[in-house]
């Protein structure tokens, strides 16, 4: 979109640090949503405790109660000594727990543990004389004892109309005992993983700036050459970078489906109370989503997983990713009309085109300018409309910006392969690409997308099946997946969905369990696993030999996805959400029946 400029000394470095910054977003992440599940699993297990004392408290307290109202319709006066046999032996049912019986007055009557000799009285503004004085006959307390000095969770009821109240109260240092040590242990568990997650990021960071500076030398170097061959090894640097920030994203896949699906499992046991501590989880897998889903888009290695979205939703939340592309002095204004229909199309890679032509937008406006987005009908189409005021592209240049390699740029300034991609997501989602340009007025690219039915539409960064319960199911699943923390957290979903689970770690393992017990409705493998046999491998030798056992795919790998789907096989791309998982078995489990 832009006219050949000056020539620059050193090539445009907004890949570089695209890529450096992400990975230091990415290692950042490493250290916190490990740490963002452990707070929410602390404070959920840490109210958890304190209601489980409360109610063995309340327990108590109507044993208590109901020893206390005998003696007093049985006796005028009831001994202290009536109260303090029997409270022994309650108190030594719990540890830490204390019990008195004490009047209206605050004179406590009885007491164990005993105390010193001589009258004992509740203060009168603590939280059991401030309840009796509001008239309350029961309820729960909390607080230090006057008496001690003890901190303590506990109960009081009054005994029928009789003007005393039995209490009976937990050390609050012995009732949080158990939960100390599960923190403690839970740390232990988290604070490792969380600094191998961060060590393997630092390590990809520093290749990555290790590979940009080697690939920087090699430009000075290579600067006199021709213009197609140094297209093609920026070209080789952008796969090279691709490659490992493609790995580094499909380690984090794993990790947010761990936590992921974790969050979901949490979130069907726990009560309304604890939803803000599993909603906050939620809201960093999400953010993680969207670091990998960049990462992966940046790296031309996302997931190509065509959807129906809404414009209208899709587009006003990327002004935010085009913006920094741009650059302070170009402005930007995005207009979608009203009623615009659905497209079907992979919202990474429409990302990725949108961000290709803000770029070429930048570089055609050196002098600041104005880029105009806009979409609408077009009869039984959608076409998006995307305008610069920069130099525009010379005439005899018109009929190749589209050609892979081909750029108007000075030589290692880019890659020719923006207005390709471009290109090729219209023509995967059947539709067309056309420029229009005019020397020094600018350009106008023209993205043109059949639309989608409108009922089956969905917003552009939603996540299947969400926040709603899952189907239940009755199946015996065979699970090949490699990486431990992904098949515990599988297994338990599934079995929570109604499944039998059997896990596998390799392939050869699974095989033999298929050679012992066929008795199995479904067979959830990973794709890309060490050792000897891949997923794809293991689906093809299960299809040999079982040729009716349905099997189901996942992969966080691009490649491998569209091998898959070549071969209409039932994959699911990382990461997937608990929704889509259930669904995706049911409606294998429903076409297996309909083929037996």
């Amino acid at each position: 979109m832009q006219s050949k400029p000056s020539e620059p000394p050193e090539p445009d470095s907004d890949v570089e640090e695209s890529t450096i910054f992400w990975l230091r977003m990415a290692m950042l992440l490493s250290l916190l949503i490990p740490w963002a599940v452990f707070a929410a699993v602390a404070l959920y297990a840490h109210d958890t405790s304190l209601y489980e004392a409360q109610r063995r408290m309340e327990r108590i307290a109507s044993i208590a109660h109901e020893q206390a109202l005998r003696a007093y319709e049985t006796q005028k006066q009831p001994a202290p000594e009536t109260f303090t046999a029997f409270y022994r032996e309650l108190a030594n049912s719990e540890e830490g727990t204390m019990l008195s019986i004490v009047g209206q007055d605050g004179r406590v009557i009885a007491r164990w543990p005993l105390m010193r000799e001589g009258e004992l009285r509740a203060s009168p503004g603590g939280p059991l004389m401030t309840a009796i004085a509001r008239g309350e006959n029961r309820g729960l307390l909390r607080g230090v004892s006057r008496l001690d000095g003890v901190k303590r969770i506990g109960a009081f009821r009054q005994v029928g109309r009789y003007p005393v109240y039995v209490v009976a109260g937990s050390d609050e240092e012995t009732a949080l005992g158990s939960w100390r040590r599960q923190l403690y242990a839970l740390a232990a568990f988290i604070l490792p993983l969380s600094l191998c997650l961060a060590f393997i990021s630092w390590q990809a960071l520093r290749r990555t700036q290790r590979h940009i500076e080697a690939s920087r030398a090699l430009h000075r170097e290579a600067h006199e050459r021709q213009k197609v061959e140094a297209a093609l090894r920026q070209s080789q640097k952008l796969e090279a970078m691709g490659h490992l920030t493609g790995g580094v994203a499909h380690d984090f896949n794993n990790l947010l489906m761990v936590v992921n699906l974790n969050a979901t499992l949490l979130k069907q046991k726990v009560g309304e109370a604890q939803q803000r501590q599993i909603e906050a989880i939620e809201r960093a897998v999400a953010a993680g989503k969207k670091l990998t889903r960049q990462l992966l888009a940046f790296s031309r290695r996302q997931p190509l997983v065509p959807r129906v979205v809404d414009l209208t939703e899709l587009m006003p939340a990327l002004e935010d990713l085009i913006r920094p592309a741009l650059g302070s002095s170009i402005g930007l204004e995005m207009n979608v009309a009203a009623g615009t229909r659905p497209v079907k199309i992979d919202t990474g890679e429409f990302e990725l085109a949108l961000i290709n032509l803000a770029i070429n937008a930048r570089d055609a406006m050196p002098d600041g300018g104005m880029l105009n987005i806009t979409a609408g009908n077009e009869g039984e189409s959608v076409e998006i409309a995307v305008r610069d005021t920069g130099t525009g592209i010379a005439p005899e240049n018109m009929e190749r910006v589209f050609e892979p390699f081909f750029t108007t740029k000075p030589v290692g300034s880019g890659t020719g392969l923006g207005l390709s991609q471009v290109y090729g997501l219209c023509a995967r989602a059947g539709g067309s690409a056309r420029i229009e340009s005019q020397v020094g007025k600018g350009t106008t690219v023209f993205l043109r997308f059949p639309a989608a039915i409108a009922e089956t539409a969905e917003p552009g960064a939603a996540n299947d099946g969400v926040g709603q319960p899952l189907e239940k199911l009755s199946l015996r699943v065979l699970m090949v997946e490699d990486n431990r923390d992904v098949a515990m957290a599988t297994r338990e979903l599934l079995e929570g969905a109604g499944c039998r689970v059997v896990h596998a770690v390799q392939p050869d393992e699974a095989l033999e369990v298929l050679g012992r017990d066929q008795r199995f409705d479904l067979v959830l493998t990973d794709i890309v696993m060490p050792g000897g046999m891949d997923g794809l491998q293991f689906q093809a030798e299960l299809r040999r030999l079982y040729p009716k056992l349905p099997v189901v795919l996942m992969t966080g790998y691009a490649e491998k996805l569209g091998e898959a789907e070549a071969k209409n096989l039932v994959v699911l791309p990382k990461p997937f959400d608990a929704g889509l998982l259930v669904r995706t078995l049911r409606e294998q489990q429903a076409r297996a029946a309909e083929t037996a």
